[in-house]
């Protein structure tokens, strides 16, 4: 039986989160569990937040702060990586989802188009170039505030340095092309370990990033040796 990995970032939408943890409450599931500690003190208090499942195994780790459309979602998932490699079993696929995201096939024609597939990495790359690259390519401050998607005077100020380092062209990672892509994924446990061990690089490019959860792993596929064109 070939296992999978489901990794979520959780913070509230209590209605969807609940109907997505029983849909893949199958024995063939692991499903690990990372709460936003601006709603969950500790992971006691995540775990009970969460629907009690019969069959697949609920790993619930430490909340951290994951702020939306900051670096710490990047953080967030390499977390959920890291744990997920860790844990000890042989996964198929690690599958990577957020907490509004729900399963659009079933758990069979899931487990048989993955075993049909297996090998190949599911990473949503735009096929042409896409102008939101430049929330990459300038050094975003503001993103990683708790409020900063609630609070217009962040947001303005953000975008305000972002006009000021265009107009001076303080751009970085000009060494590198980047890539736009969906944030979600679902990829093998040797394409998890080759991303984690570009985290140093990860780190250094994306941690003024705006969105960048869009970015980097996108880029960082298409800049390895991982990449097949099919």
């Amino acid at each position: 039986m070939r296992k999978h990995a489901y990794l979520l970032t959780v913070n509230s939408n209590h209605q969807v989160l609940s109907t997505c943890l029983r849909m893949l409450d199958k024995a063939e599931n692991d499903i690990f569990i990372l709460g936003d500690r601006k709603r969950f003190k500790s992971r006691t208090d995540c775990a009970a937040y969460l629907p009690k499942l019969s069959y697949a195994k609920l790993i619930v780790l430490d909340p951290v702060c994951i702020n939306w459309g900051g670096f710490s979602q990047i953080k967030a998932e390499l977390i959920l990586l890291k744990s997920a490699l860790d844990n000890g079993t042989d996964y198929s696929y690690l599958h990577y989802l957020q907490n509004s995201d729900l399963p659009i096939k079933s758990h069979e024609d899931i487990l048989n188009f993955f075993e049909s597939h297996h090998g190949y990495e599911f990473v949503n790359v735009v096929d042409y170039w896409d102008d939101r690259v430049w929330r990459a390519r300038y050094r975003f401050f503001l993103c990683d505030f708790g409020c900063f998607k609630r609070c217009r005077v962040l947001r303005g100020a953000n975008m305000a340095l972002f006009k000021i380092q265009r107009l001076l062209g303080m751009c970085i990672n000009e060494d590198i092309t980047l890539y736009v892509g969906s944030a979600l994924f679902s990829i093998t446990p040797s394409c998890a370990k080759y991303i984690l061990g570009r985290e140093r690089e990860i780190l250094s490019r994306f941690k003024w990033s705006y969105c960048g959860d869009e970015i980097f792993l996108p880029t960082i596929i298409m800049d390895s040796p991982l990449l097949v064109m099919r």
